[in-house]
């Protein structure tokens, strides 16, 4: 019991730094500076992101605590009002050197 107790607890940690970096990520304007600074706070949310990948907010991740499973490689660029829907136990994998248009949706 006590270690459910427990693991629940640090779910639900992962889960507040995750909507509050993505939270955070989507408030910032769109320049060179934001570019660069919305892909690290992505990172810091829990997606793994390779180097030199650009994202331009808002992005939408489904359901929350779905991060973890967003894989995305090197020199990417990801589009405005991108949505990643990952519910469990599935997992979204985005290889290198990709482009993704605006209001793309990944299920």
């Amino acid at each position: 019991m006590l270690y459910t107790v427990k693991r629940a607890m640090y779910l639900s940690v992962l889960d507040f730094r995750e909507c509050f970096f993505l939270g955070f990520a989507n408030l910032l304007p769109r320049n060179h500076l934001s570019d660069r600074l919305c892909c690290h706070l992505v990172r810091k949310s829990g997606v793994e992101i390779g180097p030199d990948s650009v994202i331009w907010g808002p992005l939408d991740i489904r359901p929350i605590g779905g991060a973890k499973r967003i894989k995305i490689g090197h020199r990417v660029f990801i589009n405005s009002r991108t949505r990643f829907g990952c519910p469990e136990p599935g997992s979204i994998i985005i290889g290198n050197h990709v482009a993704i248009g605006p209001k793309c949706v990944f299920e």
